[in-house]
């Protein structure tokens, strides 16, 4: 069996060049689209169904949160696109509002909120809709905390706290504050605020309250 032969030293020199096709359709990128068109695919790409988790953790001795949902695997779906995010710096202005304003971020603690919302920034946080907390936590200055973090969430529309009801009693006090926060960070509707405070029994038994008990002693002074 013969050995192939070698390509002629001056193939280089010998091969036809073709020129460019100059009526190639110019390439077009993610960002040449109409903003419009752009908004709808973050709308189709960044909301989840399920609540995203979002619990404290530490690498390399720095505080860092992480993310996970109640998909364990999260099927592909479901997997939040953090690629598209970190493209470019206008697509990351464009999309994170639509990421905050759509999901619902369940926090494993007190700290774990804390951290995000310091991490995020204040005008991150206006955008911030849905949020929910756990009453493991017995230090009411952590709450009073999260109200201060919150104070620029002029969009916040629900607030939910999880946990038997005398969790919960304990906190409400702290949690008066998350009102007077937000009327400092400018929000308006102080009717609607008494509103934005709902607690979530997380127990079975005695001391469990409801929205509506919740929000007779918010109302109360």
């Amino acid at each position: 069996m013969s050995t192939p032969a070698a390509p002629p030293a001056n193939m280089a020199a010998t091969t036809p060049q073709h020129p460019a096709n100059s009526n190639a359709s110019p390439r077009t990128s993610f960002l040449d689209l109409p903003l419009h068109v752009r908004n709808t695919i973050y709308h189709l790409a960044l909301p989840r169904d399920e609540p995203l988790e979002l619990q404290l953790s530490e690498q390399n001795g720095e505080k860092a949160i992480s993310a996970s949902s109640s998909s364990s695997p999260p099927t592909p779906p479901h997997r939040l696109p953090v690629a598209l995010l970190a493209t470019t710096h206008q697509i990351n202005l464009e999309a994170l509002p639509i990421l905050y304003s759509t999901n619902t971020f369940t926090f494993t603690s007190a700290r774990a909120l804390i951290t995000f919302a310091t991490m995020i920034g204040s005008q991150a946080r206006e955008h911030l809709h849905h949020i929910r907390l756990p009453t493991t936590q017995t230090n009411q200055e952590l709450y009073k905390q999260c109200a201060s973090r919150l104070r620029f969430s002029r969009h916040l529309a629900s607030l939910e706290i999880c946990g038997r009801g005398y969790e919960a009693g304990e906190h409400v006090t702290a949690l008066k504050g998350l009102m007077v926060a937000l009327k400092k960070g400018g929000r308006t509707d102080l009717e609607g605020l008494v509103g934005v405070v709902r607690f979530l029994p997380g127990g079975e038994g005695k001391g469990e309250f409801g929205e509506e008990d919740a929000e007779r002693r918010m109302r109360r002074g």
